[in-house]
């Protein structure tokens, strides 16, 4: 599932992991995103009736966290950026 507001963007349930491109997905974060976007990244738990699934669900929870943050680090270096350049600007 894909939800892209104007400041939010969520995407929940990724259930084929090996097709998921974090960094394809990052660019097009980067792009499209506002520099204020609140991002968030879930992968579908497996069942815990399987054999580890409590310790694969606790990396991809995880996982979703730390591609989360990532991105969350690069809107605001980005903005850091644009806020510096106007900075910048408005001195001359």
């Amino acid at each position: 599932m894909l939800i892209l507001l104007k400041k939010v963007f969520v995407l929940r349930n990724i259930s084929r992991f090996g097709l998921f491109k974090f960094q394809l997905f990052k660019e097009f974060i980067l792009k499209n995103a506002e520099h204020e976007c609140h991002v968030r990244i879930d992968f579908k738990l497996i069942d815990e009736d399987y054999v580890e699934a409590r310790e694969l669900n606790d990396v991809l929870l995880e996982l979703g966290t730390q591609y989360s943050k990532n991105i969350k680090l690069h809107l605001e270096n980005i903005k850091l950026r644009l806020k510096k350049k106007n900075n910048l600007e408005s001195m001359l």
